[in-house]
C-alpha cells in the first residue's frame, strides 16, 4: 500500500491503522504504521506491506492464517458429513464455507467486496456447528434452492453475524445492496427491479423512461390495456 493511501482510522482486513512509525533496516528506516487487529494485538507494520500487494500481503496480526489453519482442519473433520454433496444440509455447508471464503481468502474473487472492505464473520461461526444451529433456528429450509433462498446482511456494511443476518429470496437480496438506486413513484421509493415486478413493465423500459424525464403516472403507463389496472394499485397507494 502507498503512503498517500494511509491514514489513521483506515481498514486494511482486520487491521485498524493507528499512527506512523518508522521501522530500523539496515542503516536506514522504512515507512510503518502501528496497526491495531481485530482482535485486540497491536503490531507495527510496513506500510508497503498493508493490504494486498504483489510480494506480501497483510490484513491481520497473523491470527487470520491462525484461523484458516483451524478452519482447514475442521473442513477434514466434515468431510465425511454437510460437505458431502449428498448431504441435505449440502446447500448450509456450502454458504458457511463461501461465506468465509470472501471475508479471510484475498484470493478469492470477491474479497474486494467483503473482506477486503472489513468486513468479517463473527468468532462464534467459525464453528461451522454454531453457524449451523442459528441457521436451523432462524428459517434455513432445506427443501429451497440457493436461489429461493440465500443468507442476507441486514447493514449491507456490517458483518455476519447473528443480529445482522437473515434468510431471504433472491428478490430480497437484490434489493439490499449497496448500489441500489430508489426512485420515487406516487409517494413511494422503489429499486427498478421491485417496480418492474409490481407494474408489469420491463425493467430496462422504466429505465429509460426515467431517463428521459417520465415520472410517476407517466413512468408506470401501460403499455397495453392488461396492465392498467396495476397503475390503478400504485396511484392508489
Amino acid at each position: 500500500m502507498k503512503e498517500a493511501e494511509c491514514y489513521p482510522g483506515k481498514r486494511v482486513g482486520r487491521l485498524t491503522l493507528i499512527e506512523k512509525r518508522r521501522i530500523p533496516n539496515g542503516r536506514y528506516t522504512k515507512g510503518g504504521w502501528l496497526c491495531r487487529c481485530d482482535c485486540g494485538t497491536e503490531k507495527v507494520f510496513r506500510t508497503d506491506g498493508l493490504g494486498v500487494n504483489k510480494s506480501r500481503s497483510t490484513l491481520s496480526c497473523g491470527c487470520y492464517n491462525a484461523e484458516l489453519v483451524q478452519g482447514n482442519n475442521f473442513h477434514k473433520k466434515y468431510k465425511t458429513a454437510d460437505s458431502q454433496k449428498d448431504s441435505k444440509y449440502h446447500r448450509l455447508y456450502h454458504t458457511w464455507a463461501h461465506m468465509r471464503q470472501r471475508c479471510m481468502n484475498s484470493n478469492d474473487k470477491a474479497y474486494p467486496k467483503y473482506g477486503g472492505r472489513g468486513i468479517s464473520v463473527c468468532t462464534e461461526w467459525n464453528d461451522y456447528k454454531n453457524f449451523k444451529k442459528w441457521a436451523l433456528e432462524n428459517g434455513f429450509d432445506i427443501n429451497k434452492t440457493g436461489i429461493e433462498q440465500s443468507i442476507d446482511r441486514i447493514d449491507v456494511n456490517g458483518n455476519y453475524e447473528p443480529q445482522n443476518c437473515r434468510w431471504v429470496d433472491r428478490y430480497v437480496q437484490a434489493n439490499n445492496k449497496r448500489n441500489n438506486v430508489y426512485i420515487k413513484v406516487c409517494g413511494k421509493y422503489y429499486t427498478y427491479g421491485e417496480l418492474a415486478r409490481e407494474t408489469g413493465i420491463d425493467r430496462l423500459t422504466l429505465y429509460a423512461r426515467y431517463k428521459h424525464g417520465k415520472r410517476n403516472e407517466e413512468l408506470i403507463a401501460p403499455i397495453n390495456e392488461n396492465m392498467s389496472h396495476k397503475r390503478k394499485e400504485l396511484t392508489a397507494a
